[in-house]
């Protein structure tokens, strides 16, 4: 069995994941307790994110979208989405204003400065405050910053 595995550089917000959630709205159980979170629902933490951040999207019509095209839309319509990074069956989570990402067989350029001045001109920490304002999370780490993450 080959396991293949994909890093990503992410500028945003660590969520964490069920082990360790990065974020205070969690109970002593160690559940997020979020309004708009179901820990008994089918859908994962991210998918419930993502249709909560593109309910007021006049354009999506949720009960037709798949799970899969979610973050993609996300991304399109909030500025923002939700990435999974570690172990496929018990993720974490980055909430991200931009993703590159490098595959196990390619290597990825990256300018730094050019990421910088997008950052800037595309007014990512705007967007990452208003998704976390809107999703009821308050971070640990407050301010978004460049995270590299891998997963499988």
């Amino acid at each position: 069995m080959t396991i293949t595995v994909s890093g990503s550089l992410h500028y945003g917000n660590d969520l964490g994941g069920p082990t360790r959630w990065a974020f205070a709205e969690v109970d002593t159980a160690g559940v997020p307790a979020l309004a708009w979170f179901d820990p008994t629902a089918e859908r994962d933490f991210d998918e419930q994110a993502h249709r909560f951040l593109l309910a007021d999207v006049d354009s999506v019509a949720l009960d037709e979208v798949w799970p899969g095209d979610l973050l993609e839309l996300a991304a399109t319509h909030v500025g923002v989405a939700l990435h999974r990074y570690s172990w496929e069956f018990e993720p974490s989570f980055v909430l991200s204003a931009h993703e590159t990402i490098a595959f196990y067989d390619t290597p990825h350029e990256v300018d730094p400065l050019d990421l910088e001045q997008r950052r800037a001109a595309e007014g990512w920490d705007d967007r990452l405050a208003t998704a976390l304002d809107r999703l009821g999370i308050t971070p640990r780490v407050h301010r978004p910053r460049w995270l590299l993450t891998s997963a499988q």
